[in-house]
Order: C-alpha cells, then structure tokens, then sequence
C-alpha cells in the first residue's frame, strides 16, 4: 500500500475513533469537511485554510517583508530555516540572499522570536495547539530553539499531515504528535508555553473552553496566541479573552506582528501577538 492509502486510512481512523469517543465530540467551528476538501497530500503546503499566501500580496510585498524581518530578526532565526518549496508552498525568489522565501519562513521567524523575547528560556518545550500540518513546531526544532514539541488538533486531517510532515523529528523524540482522545497523556509533562496560531478564532467556543482547560490542566502558566486580526476574538467577532480570564490567565504583552509602523501596514498578513500569563 502506497504513503496516499494509508494516509487516507489513517484520516478515516481518526474520523472513526472521534465520533465514537463522546469526550471529545464537540462542534468545531468552520472546520468541517466541506472546508478542508482543498487539501491533498500532495500540495497540503499550498495557498489553503492552513496558510493563505499570495491571494492578497504580489512578489514585491514578499521581498519588503522578508528584508524587513531580516531587519528585526534579534535572535538570527531567518538564517536557520530553509524553504525546499515542497507540497505546493507558494514561494519568491531573493536574488541578493539567492534563497526561497514563503510566508511560513517569515511568520515563523517573527513568532520564534516573540517566544524567545518573552518565554525566558532558550530551548523551549511548546505545546502547539491547533499545529495544523505542523509547521512551526518543524521551524521551532529546525532553528534549534526547541527542546520538544507536542502537538494536538481537533481535525483528523491536521493530525495525519502532522504525523506525515514531522516523521524525522518524531523519530527523533523531538515532537510527539497526539491524537484528541489521548491528549489527557500530556498533561503529566511540563512545558515552558502553550500556543495557537490563527486557530482559536475559527473554533466554536466550546473548544475554545475546551482547549484553555486543558492548558490549565497542564500547568501551563504562559500561552502565545496569534488571532486573526487585532483582538482575541473569532471569526464572527465573538471576543474569547474572557474565556482564559476566568481560568485566572491576563494578558501581559499586545504587540504587532511587525514593531515597524510601515511595515504594520504593508506587510504581509499583520496582526497582534499576545501573551497571556497566570501567576
């Protein structure tokens, strides 16, 4: 049986035991089959719900912002990851650096170096919330800035890409991808911070309860949070601040994707990054 079949089968494995575990079964948000049809084994890295790309921004918005990373790249993260231009990435072309460049590497860049700010710890453990394929838990162990890495997702799609995309770094020991019915394991390990990335705000908000439980559970005291925009809140402007507030978690820094003014508004996709944190 070919990589494709068994992927396939493993998808329908994680859809089954999921329906048939009533723990974890709670509606997702907009993740729902009709949502996720666009994404293949083939080009699962492509413009989709993952990570959109350049549907919004031509080549020079890419080249502005990669020189402008490279600018405030305090802890020289950039040069560490490479960009092979593999599963449909959709890349640009640095002539003057004569390497790839894709939104993953300079989104990456910016949030490994807004852990590193803050988190305190030079080799983090990362529990990835929401990791999708597993993007920045690849770029967090490729810029050797991690320790360990744990990732969960409620989309069986995400956990068999996740599976797939980090096999050498599971091989490794250096993440661990864990399926929903068996996340309750993690919480006997520790772990520095817990994050998501442009995931909570298309959730439902009762796995957005369910996940910042967890996280207290784990005895997590720091979580990263990349929305969607500005504000903690959803895709339909619901606000969530409030959901990690009465699990006794504030917010403790605001700052933009990009500190450069110009940049705030020519860059690619900008956003706030916030940092929540109980004592």
């Amino acid at each position: 049986m070919d990589y494709a079949s068994k992927w396939k089968n493993r998808i329908a494995a994680l859809e089954f035991q999921y329906k048939n575990d009533s723990s974890v079964w709670i509606k997702k948000g907009i993740w729902n089959k009709g949502f996720t049809r666009r994404i293949t084994l083939e080009n699962f890295r492509a413009d989709n719900p993952y990570v959109w790309q350049k549907r919004a921004y031509s080549d020079i918005d890419y080249l502005f912002t990669y020189y402008q990373v490279k600018q405030w790249d305090k802890f020289n993260i950039l040069h560490c990851l490479t960009e092979k231009g593999d599963f449909g990435v959709e890349t640009v072309y640095s002539e003057e650096d004569k390497r790839l460049i894709s939104r993953d590497i300079l989104d990456s860049t910016l949030e490994i170096n807004f852990l590193l700010d803050h988190i305190g710890a030079s080799k983090l453990r990362v529990l990835d919330i929401g990791a999708g394929y597993g993007r920045l838990a690849k770029r967090l162990i490729e810029s050797g800035r991690a320790d360990f890495v744990a990732c969960v997702d409620a989309i069986p799609i995400s956990t068999a890409l996740s599976e797939f995309y980090l096999s050498q770094e599971l091989l490794s020991g250096q993440v661990l991808v864990k399926e929903l019915t068996k996340v309750e394991t993690l919480t006997n390990l520790s772990f520095d911070v817990a994050l998501n990335i442009h995931s909570f705000p298309e959730m439902s908000k009762e796995y957005i309860w369910f996940w910042a439980k967890f996280i207290a559970r784990c005895n997590i005291s720091k979580v990263f949070i990349v929305p969607n925009g500005r504000e903690l809140k959803t895709n339909n402007g619901e606000d969530f601040s409030w959901v990690f507030e009465q699990l006794g978690y504030s917010i403790t820094q605001v700052r933009q994707k990009y500190v450069n003014k110009d940049a705030d508004t020519k860059g690619l996709y900008p956003v706030n990054y916030f940092l929540l944190e109980r004592a």
